[in-house]
């Protein structure tokens, strides 16, 4: 399971590298267009390189608070029984360590095949 969440880990980097790799790209572009207004180049000469992507190999990241219980393969469990896998973070792997014990997780879903990940930025325990 060890394995997993580093494969998992690596998987959340790569993405949010390429997202801020995108990111600038972008701006890049657009700063470099402002200021032009008298430009030789055709306006698709202009557009900034993105490559073809189906929607399937995007990756989709979004920022979400889970509630659930800590179990022994290092997962968040929630009442309803979705299975979050922990991702490498300063947080999340402070938070593994409290195996049965019941946390709300913020951080950034990723979904990964049928996986769900989650990159925690911070959590809190819950009272009983």
């Amino acid at each position: 399971m060890y394995r997993n969440r580093k494969i998992i880990s690596g998987l959340v980097v790569i993405a949010a590298s390429l997202c801020i790799f995108w990111g600038g790209t972008f701006t890049k572009a657009e700063e470099e267009g402002a200021g032009n207004a008298i430009e030789t180049m055709p306006q698709e000469e202009q557009q900034p390189f993105v490559p073809d992507m189906n929607e399937e190999a995007q990756p989709k990241a979004r920022t979400i608070t889970v509630t659930g219980i800590i179990n022994e393969d290092y997962q968040l469990v929630t009442a309803q029984g979705v299975v979050y896998e922990i991702a490498e973070t300063e947080a999340g792997d402070v938070m593994v360590q409290y195996i049965g014990e019941e946390v709300m997780a913020k951080g950034t879903e990723l979904r990964v095949d049928d996986q769900r990940v989650l990159s925690v930025v911070s959590f809190e325990f819950v009272e009983k």
